[in-house]
Order: structure tokens, then sequence, then C-alpha cells
């Protein structure tokens, strides 16, 4: 038990012959430095994941924690200076992410925030507006059946970059172009059901067929089985070609912002984008079910390429 600084800290000190001696003051301690070895993060990360942190954060964390001590050296007063630094130069979303993975961390040890000084910025930037003509010329300039595919799947169904790269066919009802993301483990990101449109269709039946030729996609269950790295790359060859700055994220806008001109009310655009609680969507099944979003869904008629 540690008593607090003011009480005598040996026996010798007390008057009396006091029988029983306190034990040594103790300091309270709190995270000085980050260890990034390999045996450390694999802990971190197994500590994310029985707290059912997503998939991607179990991955993520551990790396920003990495690069922060490549970067610092891990001391705590090294990384405060570095993500002043960040946030001084308006990277808000790049300081948000470190600073987590440091609160993460220290939880982990069991230590207090050593960052409480540090806080959240309350910075909102208006979300740009993404027009229609933006994305053709993108797809236009696409070269490969499977980044077409892609693109027309995640605009008109309005779901994120992972989910749909993380699609297997058991997530796919064809018939009824609905898709069915289960690839979310964490307390974050939720997902229900989405559809796609007859452009759509067509894309991803070219895909299909090139894709029975390809014996290094036969061997995966994923509908778009993309090395990451080779998709931002692709992503980033028709940005150039297009000319514009469209990012996969703009497309689950341009579908919120499309199906809200359209006449579709909030609370449909929430539920077929995972916004919707999985409380309410249980206890209002019959306003959420597949047949009811699919009904509303076709009457948008949304459109890209025409």
């Amino acid at each position: 038990m540690c008593l607090p600084t003011p009480y005598p800290q040996s026996s010798n000190e007390w008057t009396g012959g006091d029988l029983n001696p306190r034990p040594p003051a103790c300091k309270a301690s709190g995270l000085e430095r980050i260890e990034a070895t390999a045996e450390v993060l694999a802990a971190f990360k197994q500590w994310l994941a029985d707290r059912d942190y997503s998939r991607r954060t179990q991955s993520d964390y551990p790396q920003r924690l990495r690069h922060l001590v490549k970067l610092t050296g891990g001391g705590i007063n090294e990384v405060r200076g570095f993500l002043k630094k960040l946030k001084e130069e308006r990277r808000f979303s790049t300081y948000s992410t470190y600073l987590k993975a440091v609160i993460a961390y220290s939880r982990f040890r069991n230590l207090p925030n050593p960052l409480s000084d540090l806080k959240f910025p309350h910075h909102y930037e208006p979300k740009r507006i993404v027009e229609t003509e933006e994305l053709r010329r993108f797809y236009f300039s696409i070269k490969s059946a499977k980044m077409r595919a892609f693109f027309l799947v995640t605009a008109t169904s309005g779901l994120r970059r992972s989910e749909v790269l993380n699609l297997t066919f058991d997530d796919v009802d064809f018939a009824n172009r609905m898709l069915i993301p289960r690839c979310h483990t964490g307390r974050t990101k939720k997902s229900w059901f989405s559809f796609y449109n007859e452009e759509a269709e067509e894309a991803l039946k070219e895909w299909l067929k090139e894709r029975e030729r390809d014996r290094r996609s036969n061997h995966s269950s994923k509908l778009f089985p993309w090395d990451l790295a080779d998709f931002k790359k692709e992503w980033a060859q028709v940005r150039r070609e297009s000319n514009t700055r469209l990012r996969p994220k703009d497309l689950r806008d341009w579908f919120s912002q499309e199906m809200g001109e359209r006449g579709v009310p909030d609370r449909y655009i929430d539920a077929l984008q995972g916004r919707v609680p999985q409380s309410i969507l249980a206890r209002h099944y019959s306003d959420y079910s597949p047949r009811r979003l699919k009904a509303i869904y076709d009457q948008a008629n949304l459109k890209i390429l025409t």
C-alpha cells in the first residue's frame, strides 16, 4: 500500500517506538515511454481484439505506435511535441488517430493517459459536393473490369470501401442485387442491407466473367480479391488520368447526397449505409426489412452513367 509523501518513509523516523511502521511512500507513476517491441505490440493487438475493437483498429494502432517510436524515440514528451506539431499543421485526422492509439496503449498498460492535456480537435470541414459528372469522368478513365465493377457497386450501394472489398460471394444476393456486409466485428462501425443498381449489375457480370479466367482470383472467396496496396495504386492512376480528386469515401457521400435529392428519407439512407443502431433495427424491423428497403431503393432509380 502506498502512502502520500508527507508520511515518514522509514520506521526510524517514527517517535514512540511504533511497532507497526508504515511501508515506504510510493510515487504515482505514469506512462513515460512507449515500448514498440514485437512482443509488446502483439500483446497490445490481442488486448484490442479481446475488447472488440475492429480488425482495422487492431492492425492500425500497433502500426501507429511503431511509427511514433520510429519518429520520436517513444518518450512521452517527444510524442507530445510531435502531436502538437501535427495539430498546428491542421493535420487533424492523423493527429486524432495517433492520440487514440496512445490512449488505448496506456489503458493496455493499466496506466493513466499520459497525454490528458491534449484534446481532440473540434474541427468542422464541410463535405465536398461531388458532382455526378466527376464520377462519370473517373469511371470512363478506368481500364480494368474489376475496378469498373468495384466503382459502380460502391457508388450505387453507399457502402464503405472496406465493406465492398471484404464482400464474399455469400454476402451477395445476385437475384435481388442485395449486399449484406458481414465484415464488422468491432464496437463502432455497423452495417445492414444495401443494394446496387442495374449499371453496377452489368459491370459486375463483366468482371465475374473475367474473374473465372483468372486463376489467382478463383482461389479467393472475395468478390473483389485485391491487395490494398495494388488497389490504391490503381485508384491513384485513374485519378491522374481522369484529372479528378475523387476518393473512395466520396462515392459514399455522393450516394447519400443523391438519394436525398431523389426524395429518400434520411432514416432509410442511414439504414442503407449502416448508421442506424441495431436496437432500433430490431424494434422496427418491418420498416427496415430487405423488401421495404429494396422497394425504396428501386423507386429512387439511382443512375451514374446515363
